[in-house]
């Protein structure tokens, strides 16, 4: 994640991925700092309406319904 996120093309986190974002801190600073994310709890499984965060080149979705919106956003990006 790092590494895509660092050479500026399109990085697409959906559903509970997000929760593995602190485990890339370097000296405890996270190259996600100041980036508009969205994911999801266990408990916004059930019931929560589609989300999806787009802050510069990365592109966040809330849960596994939502994995088509970044991906179709990935695809025209990319042409």
């Amino acid at each position: 994640m790092t590494a895509q996120l660092g050479s500026g093309e399109r990085l697409a986190i959906v559903c509970h991925a997000p929760a593995a974002m602190p485990a890339t801190r370097v000296h405890g600073v996270s190259p996600f700092e100041g980036y508009e994310v969205t994911g999801c709890t266990n408990e916004e499984e059930e019931g929560v309406g589609l989300a999806l965060v787009e802050d510069r080149s990365l592109v966040t979705g809330q849960n596994p319904a939502s994995a088509e919106v970044p991906a179709g956003r990935l695809l025209k990006v990319l042409g």
